[in-house]
């Protein structure tokens, strides 16, 4: 029996299969990478293990090939994975993945796996702990939603106006009406520039005189006139000014929040470190590095919510790498992190 074939016939590795399935996502292990921010997949794999903030690739089917698993990782996920060397495996690989699949079937996460036979039986390094984006991003989650409740009320107030038209247009049609004050007729449609427009909404059903001519009503007397419409519509201009009474306190209240939220960020950027030639802000961790001391891009990246290989508008814009290898100040991924430990 050839090596390479050794594990595809052990049992650990038929309940990786599991009927061309991709097993639960708490058994899945993580992505390794290299110092190159490329991604280590081990022969064998035919399912995805791609996380996005902790949430594992929604294509769950088993893949072809190995190699149809490298082009998945390429073109959907925007990531490079480490060529193997061609050939057989050795002794010591083959039995490495037979424990890697064991491990997998039987709940057993290998969170840690060096490839090195050298290696081998080394403590796990310390994750690198993941800046807090809630505080990162507080005051423009404030700024998101003031901007929708502005845009939400200001549809609402649209939506009254135009149920308060059809309303006095329904009147209008069906029964007529004159007027003989031409200002109180321009209040009522919401036409004037006064303020008194609210005072006056409440009127409006004084301002209603039904017609008393032949051309008022088809087949209805001309001299009667329906006290129950006239008082519909009495009731509907003052619910209409009610309600656009209540929705300006509200954009008010909303233009105190974004206010609020405005203030905040100002504060924010104004907590700087005193004396500090680089003004990054006192709360900033230090950036996540390697133990020879070159940062960890993927990791600033993933941290900033860009997908691996991407780059910041002003990075794009400038052709640099990102994020450059010494701290700048109009990089989104150094914004988060100080720069007072650039080497």
């Amino acid at each position: 029996m050839q090596p390479t074939r050794g594990y595809k016939r052990h049992q650990g590795y038929q309940r990786y299969l599991n009927n061309a399935i991709r097993l639960r996502d708490n058994l899945i292990p993580e992505l390794t990478y290299n110092a190159n921010d490329l991604i280590q997949i081990f022969p064998g794999e035919v399912y995805c293990r791609f996380r996005h903030y902790g949430m594992l690739c929604a294509y769950s089917s088993k893949f072809s090939s190995e190699s149809a698993l490298r082009n998945h990782y390429r073109r959907a996920h925007k990531v490079e994975v480490k060529d193997r060397k061609p050939g057989r495996n050795d002794a010591e690989k083959e039995a490495e993945l037979l424990r890697w699949y064991d491990d997998i079937g039987q709940g057993l996460v290998p969170e840690f796996s060096p490839r090195k036979p050298q290696h081998r039986g080394a403590t796990p390094p310390d994750m690198i702990p993941i800046p807090n984006l809630d505080e990162a991003f507080a005051n423009v989650s404030a700024a998101r939603r003031a901007t929708q409740a502005a845009e939400d009320a200001m549809a609402e107030a649209q939506r009254s106006v135009v149920a308060a038209g059809i309303n006095r247009d329904t009147v209008v049609a069906m029964y007529g009406y004159t007027t003989t004050d031409a200002a109180a007729v321009e209040d009522y449609e919401g036409n004037g520039s006064d303020d008194d427009n609210d005072e006056n909404a409440a009127e409006d059903g004084e301002m209603l005189v039904f017609a008393e001519d032949e051309h008022a009503m088809d087949g209805v007397a001309t001299n009667s006139v329906d006290t129950d419409a006239y008082a519909v519509a009495a009731d509907a201009a003052a619910n209409a000014a009610a309600k656009g009474q209540r929705l300006t306190q509200r954009l008010a209240l909303i233009r105190q929040e974004a206010n609020h939220a405005d203030r905040v960020r100002a504060a924010a950027e104004a907590a700087l470190v005193e004396g500090s030639d680089d003004e990054t802000p006192a709360a900033a961790p230090p950036a996540p590095r390697f133990p020879d001391g070159r940062i960890r891009r993927w990791e600033m990246r993933l941290a900033t919510g860009l997908l691996f290989q991407e780059k910041c508008v002003v990075c794009l814009r400038s052709g640099r790498d990102c994020p450059p290898l010494e701290w700048v100040e109009d990089c989104a991924a150094w914004m988060r992190y100080s720069g007072r430990d650039s080497v």
